[in-house]
């Protein structure tokens, strides 16, 4: 979750006894930022329509994510369940949105992804018998008519773009919980 070089970072180094909690960060432009717009805490399943805690962001023109949600040491059982919303990107060379992140269930939501290298990327890690990513209420642009590269007056490297990279998720992992420790010796994982 560490990310030193994001333009925004929110509670990303706080481990399980946070004291990080009752932030709002809102209507904010992240651009030109090295490996991530934003890293920041998801909110609670079930807060998309309310939740002001990160909502009406934009990241464009970056390296790296628009936005890496991680779940909220302080929220209300992220092991369980944890969920990002309204929140956009374009014009970035990784994910627009991507997790990578111990939990059960991931929800999306209310999101605007338009030309960015590899669209959305969710991964839950961890040992589950059941995973689930939910992508709901958002509008996914791969490929946009918006020249990377206009007129040829500069040095440019032209990609392809997807809507949608991967969801995917990962079994036998790192099974361990929100802001604990791994149990396993380093030869194990």
């Amino acid at each position: 979750m560490v990310d030193f070089e994001s333009c925004v970072s929110i509670c990303a180094l706080d481990g399980p006894d946070s004291k990080c909690a009752d932030i709002s960060f809102t209507n904010s432009i992240a651009a030109g930022c090295v490996t991530a717009g934003f890293v920041v805490p998801g909110h609670d399943c079930g807060d998309a329509d309310t939740q002001t805690k990160f909502r009406g962001n934009v990241a464009h023109s970056v390296l790296g994510s628009g936005a890496n949600i991680f779940p909220d040491v302080t929220g209300n059982d992220h092991n369980t369940c944890y969920e990002g919303s309204h929140f956009s990107a374009y014009k970035v060379t990784f994910a627009g949105l991507s997790t990578n992140f111990p939990g059960m269930e991931q929800r999306m939501s209310n999101m605007v992804m338009a030309d960015n290298v590899l669209g959305v990327s969710l991964i839950i890690t961890g040992n589950k018998e059941k995973a689930f990513m939910v992508l709901k209420d958002s509008d996914i642009y791969g490929e946009t008519e918006a020249l990377d590269c206009p007129g040829g007056k500069h040095a440019c490297k032209c990609m392809n773009k997807n809507g949608i990279y991967s969801f995917t998720g990962t079994h036998n992992g790192k099974d361990f919980h929100i802001g604990e420790t791994s149990p396993y010796p380093m030869d194990h994982i």
